[in-house]
């Protein structure tokens, strides 16, 4: 925005409805942030602000020192317009003139943290697919299961599943190796129907519940083209009733 200003961010003061006095401590994020706070007091869109509205908040400094609202306004509306990119891991062969991403290195290692499975989709579904389709080296690591988001009913709908597929596959032939399963889908069929309302959910249940946000973290992985050799589960204890954090 090419305003007088200064580069020490951490003595930049936040905007919070008034400039400060020194005017070396306006930088431009300074400067932008005032323009915003304006455009949101007003429900005004930044290109249509005059100078008459900057001077009813107080603010027609910023106009002085940029010749007109006009020329203020097209400035924060570029500043904000550069911040939008096809190329959220940065475009090779461009250089980083006006780009908010940096150009090298390319291809770029990036790892995106989801608090839990489905927060990475939700919030950068389209960011994660244009990183994985431009090149980049995408990982996802899912900080929490994501069980106590799972209803009852799903681990209903899935252990009938598993059960079905152990009569299927495992008992019709011969092989004893569902016992395991059987005695499961018993177990945990028991404590459903069992559970009263606001009970916690025992382990086996929160365990196949984890299991099926994994299951679905994967299937969105894999639809966004990332290898699975690059999903992490870190299964951090926030959100675990039955587990302790000192």
């Amino acid at each position: 925005m090419n305003l007088h200003l200064t580069d020490n961010i951490e003595l930049a003061p936040k905007f919070d409805g008034m400039l400060p006095d020194d005017t070396s401590l306006w930088t431009d994020r300074l400067v932008l942030s005032a323009v915003i706070w304006l455009s949101r007091k007003l429900d005004k869109p930044i290109l249509k602000l005059t100078s008459r509205d900057y001077k009813d908040a107080g603010l027609e400094l910023l106009t002085d020192y940029n010749g007109s609202a006009y020329d203020l306004n097209i400035k924060a509306f570029d500043a904000l317009q550069h911040t939008i990119t096809g190329w959220p891991g940065g475009k090779p062969g461009t250089g980083n003139f006006m780009r908010p991403a940096r150009e090298l290195p390319y291809p770029k290692r990036i790892i995106v943290f989801s608090p839990h499975p489905d927060d990475d989709v939700i919030s950068m579904g389209g960011t994660i697919a244009r990183l994985v389709k431009q090149g980049h080296e995408v990982h996802v690591a899912y900080e929490t299961s994501g069980n106590i988001a799972v209803g009852d009913e799903e681990v209903t709908r899935f252990m009938h599943f598993i059960n079905g597929f152990d009569q299927l596959f495992c008992k019709n032939t011969g092989s004893d190796n569902g016992s395991v399963i059987s005695d499961m889908y018993l177990k945990v069929k028991e404590f459903l129907k069992n559970k009263k309302p606001g009970q916690p959910d025992s382990k086996d249940v929160l365990t196949i519940k984890g299991l099926i946000r994994r299951g679905e973290a994967r299937t969105a992985c894999s639809y966004n083209g990332i290898p699975l050799s690059r999903v992490h589960f870190l299964d951090l204890p926030f959100y675990n009733d039955s587990v302790k954090i000192t």
